[in-house]
């Protein structure tokens, strides 16, 4: 079948960006310090993210030169937070609820994962 056959719609996301246009009052709502700045580090559902996050904890250091006293989540589904080594400033946790909100808000994001990571 030729392309003729199929239309690409897209992304279909749960939300519309311009309501999280505002960070600092989503980070508000969301209870976040709007004074520090906010990390947020989530894979997919299965254990192929772990080495990226076990990568992202061991430039932790680097970000927190960079960035004086930032807070951060590194989070996946299917990931219960003993799994990974304490990292001081580091919350894991192993799910988000609309984690949309919380990325949209983040001065740094790093996601990897299928289409509906970022949503869950």
């Amino acid at each position: 079948m030729g392309a003729e056959h199929f239309t690409a719609v897209g992304y279909v996301a749960p939300f519309d960006p311009a309501d999280y246009a505002d960070t600092r009052a989503a980070r508000a709502r969301l209870g976040y310090d709007l004074e520090r700045p906010l990390v947020m580090c989530a894979v997919g559902g299965t254990a192929v993210g772990r080495p990226l996050l076990r990568k992202a904890l061991a430039a932790w250091p680097l970000i927190q030169r960079a960035r004086p006293r930032p807070s951060a989540w590194w989070c996946r589904p299917a990931n219960r937070p003993g799994q990974l080594a304490g990292t001081a400033g580091v919350s894991v946790v192993p799910y988000v609820h609309n984690l949309y909100e919380h990325l949209a808000c983040a001065d740094l994001g790093l996601v990897q994962g299928g289409l509906g990571t970022p949503w869950n």
